[in-house]
C-alpha cells in the first residue's frame, strides 16, 4: 500500500497545478482537487486528536492545558460542539465563569444537548450579575443614563 501510494504521490507532483490527467475510462484526476482534499481530512484528524489530549489532561487535573488544547480543537473544528462543552467544564473547574456560558451555549447551539442541562445549572446567575452591575453603575452615576 505504502509503494501505490508513494507512486501516486510521484505521478501528481510531476502534474501542472490544477491539470487534469484523462484516462482512457474517462476518469479524471486533478491535482488541485487531491491538494484541497487533504488538509479537511488532516484538520478533522487533528482537531480529535487535540480533543482527545485535552480529555486526557482534563481527567489528569491539568485543566489549563486542557483548555489549550480545546481552543486548538476549536480552531481547527470550528462546530467541533463537544470541545466547546468541554472547554466549559474546565473553565468551571478553573473558576473561569464567564467563559462557562458561552461555550456552553455555542455547544447546545450545535446540538450538543447535554449542554443544556449545565446552562441551566450554571448560567443563571450571568444576567443577575450583568443586572447587578447594571444597577451599581446606575446609582453611582445616574446622569451617565
Amino acid at each position: 500500500m505504502k509503494k501505490r501510494t508513494a507512486a501516486i504521490g510521484l505521478l501528481m507532483s510531476l502534474m501542472p497545478l490544477g491539470q487534469p490527467l484523462v484516462i482512457k475510462t474517462g476518469f479524471a484526476l486533478t491535482s488541485a482537487g487531491l491538494i484541497l482534499s487533504i488538509p479537511e481530512e488532516a484538520n478533522a484528524e487533528s482537531a480529535v486528536s487535540f480533543y482527545n489530549q485535552g480529555n486526557n489532561k482534563y481527567d489528569a487535573g491539568n485543566y489549563s492545558g486542557a483548555i489549550s488544547d480545546y481552543d486548538k480543537a476549536i480552531e481547527l473544528n470550528p462546530n467541533f460542539a463537544q470541545a466547546y462543552y468541554n472547554r466549559g467544564l474546565s473553565n468551571v473547574k478553573l473558576g473561569y465563569l464567564q467563559d462557562v456560558c458561552s461555550d456552553w451555549k455555542k455547544a447546545l447551539s450545535l446540538g450538543y444537548e447535554y449542554a443544556g442541562i449545565l446552562i441551566i445549572e450554571y448560567c443563571q446567575w450571568v444576567w443577575i450579575i450583568d443586572f447587578l452591575d447594571y444597577l451599581s453603575i446606575w446609582i453611582l452615576n445616574p446622569s451617565k443614563y
